[in-house]
């Protein structure tokens, strides 16, 4: 019998000629999946098409098209294409579309910049970080389906060196998975499995930083964001004025690399480990 995603797969390559279909293993879940790869020298034409086809089908039943990782598109195309994007969406009158990014900056220009396509699009709900009663009520439940047990405080643990970071938290998980066991020297010896493993992607992003950029982003690793432009902070990161490091906290946020709710945070958790360590 035709798998679910088989039938999608045909579907999807019948009514958009533009779009190949890429076949992979998520190296986090192990589930296998299928992405799609855009020709880009007949870019609008696949959008179009892709437009057109969700359209035709939303004709039959009402959808919902969600984007995660939205503000990534403004990379993907320029102006160009968010214009052409937004052509597309604003004639459907029979689908939802939801717009979802996790670098809170990026997405919130994009529809709150005047000269930018989406402006005022769509509304906006800003989602609080998954809580972490929930990752432990969830993954204890993933334990128990398989008839295994881990405590509480271990599943606490991960959560809060990942951050509450969805990604990393089922990351840390795949690869406590393989352990017979769970403690404290188990977790210790993961985080470090996982900071070896970005150490190459986190050196590339180092490097192509400025001197102050670096020191902006040591300054709020190792403050926790927190009074940063007091004298001593300033001086022990090597500012001489608190206007070099507005200017460099700005330059890194549009990269970014930072949110900021109360006080600055490096988006990235482990990034922020590294920083510590280096």
């Amino acid at each position: 019998m035709e798998s679910q995603l088989s039938r999608l797969v045909k579907l999807l390559q019948e009514g958009i000629r533009s779009i190949g279909i890429n076949f992979s293993l998520d190296p986090v879940t192990g589930m296998p999946a299928a992405t799609p790869v855009f020709n880009r020298a007949a870019e609008s034409r696949t959008v179009d098409e892709l437009f057109a086809f969700l359209e035709a089908l939303s004709q039959k039943k009402k959808m919902v098209v969600a984007f995660d990782e939205f503000q990534e598109i403004s990379a993907y195309g320029g102006e160009t294409f968010e214009k052409n994007l937004r052509k597309s969406i604003q004639r459907h009158d029979r689908i939802s579309y939801i717009f979802a990014g996790s670098q809170r900056h990026l997405i919130t220009e994009m529809f709150n910049d005047r000269k930018r396509a989406f402006y005022m699009l769509a509304a906006r709900y800003p989602l609080e970080k998954i809580q972490t009663p929930d990752y432990v009520k969830w993954i204890n439940g993933l334990y128990r389906k398989a008839e295994r047990k881990i405590e509480a405080k271990y599943i606490k643990d991960v959560v809060a060196r990942c951050d509450n970071h969805p990604m990393y938290v089922q990351e840390f998980f795949f690869n406590l998975w393989s352990e017979k066991a769970s403690s404290f020297e188990h977790l210790d010896k993961i985080e470090r499995l996982i900071l070896e493993k970005r150490g190459p992607e986190f050196s590339y992003l180092w490097d192509s930083l400025t001197l102050n950029q670096r020191r902006a982003l040591k300054l709020i690793a190792g403050t926790s964001g927190k009074n940063i432009f007091a004298a001593e902070n300033l001086d022990r990161f090597g500012f001489r004025t608190a206007s070099q490091v507005t200017a460099a906290l700005a330059s890194i946020e549009k990269m970014g690399l930072l949110d900021k709710n109360t006080v600055w945070k490096i988006h990235d958790p482990f990034f922020n480990r590294w920083l510590l360590l280096e």
